[in-house]
């Protein structure tokens, strides 16, 4: 008995498989907030530079597995291309000053 459990830890451990999330070369993490009423159809896009995060999946019991994911606010960049050059600034406080932090 003792041996099957010095076997178990190497067990599960071979059922997960760990994952992480984070900038490289080619990839990005974007966020599409939707206008409503006036600019209803309208939508503004904030690219991030700065996040990570951890997907561990279980094989066996998926349902045990679990995600991590922290976004940096302050690396939000917005890249509208409607919207005004001397705007884009005041975007950028707007969503990471006021609603990204109401929201912390």
């Amino acid at each position: 008995m003792r041996a099957l459990f010095l076997l178990l830890p190497w067990a599960v451990a071979a059922q997960t498989a760990a994952y992480y999330i984070r900038p490289m070369q080619g990839n990005r993490f974007a966020l599409e907030v939707f206008k409503s009423k006036l600019w209803e159809g309208r939508k503004h896009r904030f690219l991030f530079d700065r996040f990570s995060g951890l997907l561990v999946f279980d094989r066996e019991r998926p349902e045990r597995s679990s995600v991590r994911f922290v976004v940096e606010s302050a690396s939000a960049r917005c890249v509208d291309d409607w919207v005004k050059p001397d705007q884009l600034k005041d975007i950028e406080r707007a969503a990471v000053q006021e609603t990204m932090a109401a929201a912390a």
